[in-house]
């Protein structure tokens, strides 16, 4: 039931005729007992829990809810209702065991399993794959598992890191913030593809919220807006999220850059009597300036 350190001595108030190995006696009945730990370093100090003891039952599964997730979750909250769990309930998920760590046991008629990033990378066939449980002693499963469905869906991208370069500057480590990526690992087991400019690249699964992909010198040649897409791996649905990586053109003299001979820097362009204010276009190095009380 529970790691009790050497300093602490282990009993129950429960009686009956089987012996336990934790000192004290335990009963085959239901009973609710009691589980006292005392310090044997100082006596006074001790504490109790109430535990129920129930009649152990084959489980039986009859629904769960949700009974779909979305391809690439972080995790996914399943609520199992049926008869019969307690806290030993095995639960298996398209025929491999849960981890006990990802199992609650609410009452005896609901469970709550946690799927982890791990299996909901890959969508599933359109029946889905079954969920089931089993008692602690092995019994054959329930005979009606439920079918759980992971779905394919649009990823979520809400910014990324950087989101500019230079042109002809170095590698660049560029992050995509947003949602159904996949799992880290290992091994790695993505959900989606990263298409930089059309092409696709290779990208890392930093967590099921954050994909990386590295630009080389190469991806920077030019300046300009250049898409980055990030597209669900699924053949049948392909759905795409985009965003786009702005590549600075090289201005300064004396910086690396692909163009032999880039464009000058007008200092003291005509303005007029009273600008007001000036926007500069990236791409091109034009600066357009707006003066007060007149049209230009």
């Amino acid at each position: 039931i529970a790691t009790v350190p050497s300093t602490t001595t282990f009993t129950y108030a429960q009686t009956g005729s089987n012996a336990t190995s934790g000192g004290g006696t335990a009963t085959p009945a239901a009973a609710t007992v009691t589980i006292k730990a005392t310090s044997t370093v100082d006596v006074s100090r001790s504490a109790s829990v109430l535990t129920s003891i129930v009649t152990a039952a084959d489980p039986t599964l009859n629904s769960i809810n949700p009974s779909t997730a979305a391809q690439g979750s972080l995790f996914q909250d399943v609520y199992l209702a049926g008869t019969n769990f307690i806290s030993t309930t095995k639960v298996f998920f398209n025929g491999a065991l849960v981890d006990t760590s990802k199992i609650t046991a609410v009452s005896g008629s609901l469970l709550r399993v946690r799927l982890p990033d791990s299996v909901l990378a890959t969508p599933t066939p359109p029946a889905g794959v079954p969920i089931t449980v089993q008692s602690q002693r092995g019994t054959p499963a329930s005979p009606t598992p439920q079918p759980f469905r992971i779905l394919a869906v649009r990823p979520a991208l809400v910014g990324a890191s950087p989101d500019s370069g230079t042109q002809g500057g170095a590698a660049v480590n560029f992050n995509v913030n947003g949602g159904f990526y996949g799992a880290p690992g290992p091994p790695q087991l993505p959900a989606v593809t990263a298409e930089f400019d059309g092409s696709l690249r290779a990208a890392t699964v930093n967590s099921a919220r954050q994909l990386g992909v590295v630009l080389s010198a190469a991806d920077q040649a030019a300046p300009g807006l250049v898409s980055f897409a990030v597209r669900d791996n699924s053949p049948a649905t392909q759905l795409a999220a985009v965003a786009n990586f702005a590549i600075q053109p090289c201005l300064v003299s004396g910086q690396n850059c692909s163009s032999p001979t880039p464009p000058s820097i007008v200092a003291t362009p005509n303005v007029g009597m009273q600008p007001g204010a000036v926007a500069i276009n990236t791409a091109t190095g034009i600066a357009v300036v707006a003066n007060r009380g007149s049209n230009d």
